[in-house]
């Protein structure tokens, strides 16, 4: 089965890449300071990616009140999610920590499911138990 590129699949990729060196440089931080410390430098690193999004938009943002509080709660979970990821990296091994927490889009899809009733196959359901065995294997000793 070849996939054909298309308008997600290169952004998703690069997401992928950041996002694995966002847990790789959470990990080095974490050798040097305490989580909390790394949550304001990476807050530092957010509120310049938000200015560069900013002149990109030619400064005119999108002023919308369900819009805006989604964005800051998006914010908030992600600012707090990154004390309890370096806590975690600081307290235990590498490859179970960072395993675990990469199972984050399986509550984006369940949640997607409840709330926003979207549909989940039987291919996708099997996939996720297959996720969810991977990740017992991989994290256990």
């Amino acid at each position: 089965m070849c996939m054909n590129p298309s308008s997600w699949y290169y952004p998703s990729f690069i997401a992928l890449c950041l996002y694995g060196a966002w847990g790789y440089w959470g990990t080095r931080a974490s050798s040097f300071i305490n989580p909390l410390s790394i949550t304001f430098y990476s807050s530092i690193g957010v509120l310049i990616s938000g200015i560069i999004a900013l002149v990109l938009l030619d400064f005119k943002l999108d002023l919308c009140p369900k819009g805006s509080a989604y964005g800051l709660l998006n914010g908030l979970a992600s600012g707090v999610a990154c004390i309890f990821f370096i806590a975690a990296l600081r307290n235990g091994p590498t490859m179970p920590v960072v395993l675990v927490t990469s199972m984050y889009p399986m509550i984006t899809l369940l949640l997607s499911v409840v709330f926003l009733k979207q549909g989940l196959t039987f291919k996708h359901g099997l996939g996720m138990v297959f996720a969810i065995l991977a990740l017992i294997l991989f994290a256990t000793e």
